[in-house]
């Protein structure tokens, strides 16, 4: 289904001028990629290295993130003893886009007649923001050719491939379908819910760390309701990220993601329909690279360093990294 998708995104765009919608070189797999994120590396429970964020790996370790057992045994598909290894790996591309069908990370889009997807409001009504949201699958090992004989990085499907585009999702544009599909959204919408996202959630990732059970927050930012429809902000690339983190939580609800981390996915990963925020960190590839990766909802005020400079060919047209924690039996 995914690669139909694409070869008719690709058809029609090969039959659209595509170069007043978006423009801009592809990402390079190599260069936009902080590779430092994938440290620390834990072998037999005892970290190595570092991932360029002290903080975030301190807290990932006193809040027990990931397991900490030197050994395992697994039993599919026979019983095996082996060690215990823990890492993060670049899963996803996460596009949140201004333009219809704009792609930034292919370094292409398609005419907006193509489909009546939204697009920034327009100046006339400037209560809401609304962004389209794409998923890519992205392994760049598994494209690369490396590591391919390791179990604990083998990977199901292509390395690259189109997950998501919220285009033809109904529920990305409009608040009432999201509200139908996801019915929870109504338990939260009180100013208690909302103060437990604006005050402790907010503050624990500025500290690198965020609080799993208040499971609708992504920092000060609410989850519900999942469409992309947000209160105007003068920060684009913070209305981006909440975009983005919107879409993570929308794939494990669809059970697109699943959970990687602990000793529950030492043998294999394990479904998990109300994500785990510590399982993600994100980083920011384009326009600008961030040096770093940081929690899912952490205040732009901290992150946000020229990463979406005016003028650049994808200004406004934003890719972000997922980056997952992983657990394995490595025998």
């Amino acid at each position: 289904m995914k690669k139909l998708i694409l070869l008719i995104l690709l058809a029609v765009i090969s039959i659209n001028d595509a170069s007043a919608v978006c423009a801009g070189p592809p990402i390079d797999p190599i260069t936009r990629i902080r590779w430092n994120c994938v440290l620390p590396i834990t072998i037999a429970g005892i970290p190595w290295g570092t991932s360029g964020n002290p903080i975030a790996d301190a807290m990932d370790r006193n809040a027990g993130v990931g397991t900490q057992l030197p050994v395992c045994i697994c039993t599919d598909p026979i019983p095996r003893i082996g060690i215990t290894l823990g890492y993060r790996e670049p899963i996803k591309l996460i596009e949140s886009v201004k333009d219809p069908w704009c792609f930034p990370s292919l370094g292409f889009g398609m005419s907006q007649t193509v489909w009546s997807g939204g697009s920034k409001g327009p100046v006339s009504a400037p209560k809401n923001d609304f962004a389209n949201t794409h998923m890519w699958e992205f392994v760049p090992w598994t494209f690369m050719k490396l590591f391919t004989d390791l179990i604990c990085l083998q990977t199901d499907g292509a390395g690259w491939s189109l997950a998501y585009t919220s285009e033809v999702d109904i529920t990305s544009r409009s608040d009432t379908a999201a509200l139908l599909l996801n019915p929870e959204s109504v338990l939260f919408a009180n100013p208690i819910a909302i103060m437990a996202c604006e005050i402790p959630d907010a503050i624990a990732t500025v500290a690198e760390y965020t609080i799993p059970p208040l499971y609708w927050c992504a920092g000060n930012h609410a989850i519900f309701p999942l469409s992309n429809n947000q209160v105007s902000k003068s920060n684009y690339t913070e209305a981006a990220e909440v975009d983005a983190s919107k879409t993570i939580f929308k794939m494990h609800r669809e059970l697109q993601l699943w959970g990687s981390i602990g000793s529950q996915g030492l043998c294999g990963m394990y479904p998990m329909p109300i994500w785990n925020k510590m399982q993600y960190r994100l980083q920011t590839a384009m326009p600008v690279p961030d040096w770093y990766c940081r929690r899912l909802g952490q205040p732009s005020l901290i992150w946000n360093r020229f990463l979406n400079p005016p003028g650049s060919p994808n200004n406004d047209n934003m890719v972000f990294i997922l980056w997952r924690k992983r657990d394995c039996c490595a025998f």
